[in-house]
């Protein structure tokens, strides 16, 4: 079954990918942004297509910045930019992404909570997909000891 597309507001797109809202305001004007429509209050409403492009965005960076950082030896800095595109990975729609953070051990509290915020707004995938990502996240959360559900 597919999902309508949702509408994102401005703080949930920022708090997704760790960016001010001067910046996504500012990627509003660049080419690879797809437009941005308003409401009727004038708020800007983000969907799943701009949380593709900026995951997109972000991938293509991180590719760069891995290049660049596997030419040094901080190793640390690598798994960094490793987990991080592991986490936008899975925001532009490959489950792998997820797999490979819950692998890596790269999920604590908050990326748990974000995850599930995704999968449960506007999750891109078939209902086996779904249900992959809701089994892997209720391990994730299970070996950080914080629970899913409404009782934290």
């Amino acid at each position: 079954m597919h999902r309508p597309d949702v509408e994102l507001q401005a703080s949930e797109i920022c708090r997704l990918f760790s960016v001010s809202k001067t910046t996504l305001f500012r990627w509003e004007n660049e080419d690879w942004m797809p437009p941005v429509s308003r409401n009727a209050s004038g708020a800007r409403r983000y969907r799943s297509n701009h949380v593709n492009a900026i995951a997109r965005f972000h991938i293509g960076r991180l590719r760069g910045l891995i290049e660049h950082a596997s030419q040094g030896e901080n190793l640390e800095a690598l798994e960094q930019l490793f987990a991080e595109l592991s986490y936008h990975k899975f925001l532009a729609g490959d489950i792998m992404g997820l797999r490979e953070m819950i692998l890596r051990d790269a999920m604590d509290e908050d990326a748990v909570r974000d995850c599930l915020l995704w999968i449960s707004r506007i999750w891109p995938f078939d209902g086996v997909t779904f249900v992959e990502a809701l089994e892997l996240l209720a391990r994730a959360a299970s070996s950080l000891g914080c629970g899913v559900g409404g009782d934290e």
